[in-house]
């Protein structure tokens, strides 16, 4: 049976083309996790027997479907068995490239262009893909509305001033399975559980923008997806209709964190504290960003009052556990990171599945993932359930 290629263009200049397996059903576009992303279109294809299912249509083998979503034109061909197409290398027009950014309403492209920037040779790179990537930075922070309303390139003008101070001060949360030689990141996905409500919410929030609850599950099915991006457009969303929801805002810091953004993270943090200042995850939250921002002193003071607030809770292990881990403390982090997991019945299903992605992706730990210590402590306090090397047959080919 043939797969399902798939090649997007933007202005006529190839972005993506790749071939894509399907066995039940995928999920390409603008949808939070789609295998490929880009604007406009959210598109199910799915296998009906010896066909595949795009948009209504069954193709069959050697077929296509082709549609036009603006300056973006993707095709969609059930390739013929056995066929092997070379992935092309992406030849972008950079001068397109900041028009891309009016698209951002639809946050799946910002990781889509980011991603094509990454895969050019940094040789080839002109000075526009830097102007993209501020370019980017600035449109994460920016109403989508100012954003559309804005010149190609322009946005480095126009809203630069509406990000605060700092933005993009650390790494981003990664796998790094394939270094490590452990499966800490596919440890942590097996935990995640599985949301048939998300695409009913996706629908919901078409048919009605100002569905704060639908939104909520799609932002949340976003952030699992590791579209942090995308998840804090939504959050944002959530936040202009209800300022003073913290259960947003706190996810909003999530994201935040998860691309490295700790300025963001903060602020998020801090606007929790003026209104809720016992809040622990806002507590523990502040003083990790506090820390990887340089800010120590500050980090210590935030550190005391969760210790005090909160001696023995999970949330202050794992807080000081990342800080510990940023100093290069690794035997204090480990240890710290045991009474967390040790406590890790107090906290709520979301929060233990926050755990282990700081485990397994927070850059802090990166150095311990690959140490015996890190793991023989997660096999003593999980037992079977701890993360697992490679095998010969599950290593991954890079």
């Amino acid at each position: 049976m043939g797969e399902l290629n798939v090649q997007v263009r933007l202005h006529g200049a190839v972005v993506e083309d790749r071939v894509l397996a399907v066995r039940d059903r995928l999920v390409v576009g603008d949808w939070p996790g789609a295998a490929i992303g880009f604007p406009g279109a959210s598109i199910q294809v799915s296998r009906a027997g010896g066909h595949l299912r795009v948009l209504g249509r069954r193709l069959g083998e050697g077929e296509s479907v082709h549609l036009e979503l603006g300056d973006v034109g993707v095709t969609m061909t059930h390739t013929e068995p056995l066929e092997i197409r070379p992935r092309a290398t992406p030849t972008i027009d950079h001068r397109f490239l900041g028009a891309a950014v009016l698209m951002v309403g639809i946050g799946t492209w910002i990781d889509a262009a980011e991603s094509w920037i990454d895969r050019m040779p940094a040789n080839k790179r002109p000075i526009a893909s830097t102007v993209m990537r501020d370019v980017v930075e600035a449109a994460r922070y920016t109403p989508s509305s100012e954003i559309r309303a804005s010149r190609p390139f322009s946005p480095l003008e126009s809203t630069k001033t509406s990000v605060p101070a700092g933005v993009g001060e650390g790494p981003k949360h990664r796998n790094d399975d394939h270094k490590t030689g452990v499966g800490y990141h596919r440890w942590y996905r097996n935990m995640i559980p599985a949301d048939g409500s998300a695409f009913t919410a996706n629908e919901q929030l078409e048919k009605n923008p100002n569905d704060a609850e639908a939104r909520r599950v799609v932002a949340r099915a976003a952030y699992h997806a590791g579209r942090f991006g995308l998840s804090a457009w939504h959050y944002r969303n959530i936040l202009a209709q209800y300022p003073h929801d913290t259960s947003a805002r706190l996810r909003l810091a999530w994201s935040a964190r998860r691309q490295g953004l700790h300025g963001q993270e903060l602020h998020q943090y801090q606007h929790i504290l003026d209104e809720q200042p016992q809040n622990i995850l806002a507590l523990g939250g502040a003083a990790t960003a506090l820390t990887r921002l340089g800010r120590f002193s500050e980090a210590r003071d935030t550190m005391d009052a969760l210790q005090i607030l909160a001696p023995t809770s999970a949330v202050t292990e794992s807080s000081g556990a990342i800080i510990e881990g940023i100093h290069g403390e690794q035997e204090r982090a480990i240890a710290s990171l045991r009474r967390a997991l040790d406590s890790r019945e107090q906290l709520a299903p979301e929060l233990q599945l926050e755990l282990r992605q700081d485990i397994a992706v927070d850059p802090a730990f990166a150095a311990m993932r690959a140490d015996w210590r890190l793991r023989s402590m997660l096999r003593r306090s999980l037992g079977a359930a701890a993360p697992r090397g490679w095998s010969a047959k599950t290593r991954p080919i890079r």
